[in-house]
C-alpha cells in the first residue's frame, strides 16, 4: 500500500522455500535421484527436465501485479538446502527485478 503512488525496489532475501501462506511451495527435488541418472543422447538429464520450468503462477502473477506499479523486485536467494529457483526467481524476471 506504501509503495504504489510512487514505486520503487524491493529486497527480498530468501534462505529457504516459502512454506506458509499463497506462495507455500514443497521441494520438488527427489534426493534419491541426486545421483546416477540416465542422460539422453543430448546429455540432459531425465529427472531434471521436468523441473526446469516453474511450479506455479503465482510469483508470475505477483510480479506483473508490482510491473504495474512500477515495483521492482529483486531477489537474493542463500539456500542451505534445496530451492526451488525456477519458481522463486519468476518475481525479479517479470517485474525487472534481478536474482542474484
Amino acid at each position: 500500500k506504501l509503495m504504489p503512488p510512487t514505486g520503487g525496489r524491493v529486497c527480498v532475501f530468501q534462505s529457504c522455500l516459502p512454506s506458509l501462506g499463497p506462495g507455500a511451495l514443497k521441494p520438488r527435488e527427489d534426493p534419491n535421484q541426486r545421483a546416477g541418472n540416465k542422460f539422453f543422447s543430448r546429455g540432459v538429464p531425465e529427472k531434471d527436465v521436468q523441473h526446469l520450468g516453474p511450479a506455479t503462477d503465482f510469483y508470475k502473477r505477483m510480479a506483473l501485479d508490482c510491473a504495474g506499479q512500477q515495483i521492482a523486485v529483486d531477489t537474493f536467494i542463500m539456500p542451505g538446502q534445496y530451492t526451488d529457483i525456477a519458481t522463486l526467481s519468476g518475481v525479479s524476471k517479470y517485474s525487472g527485478g534481478c536474482t542474484f
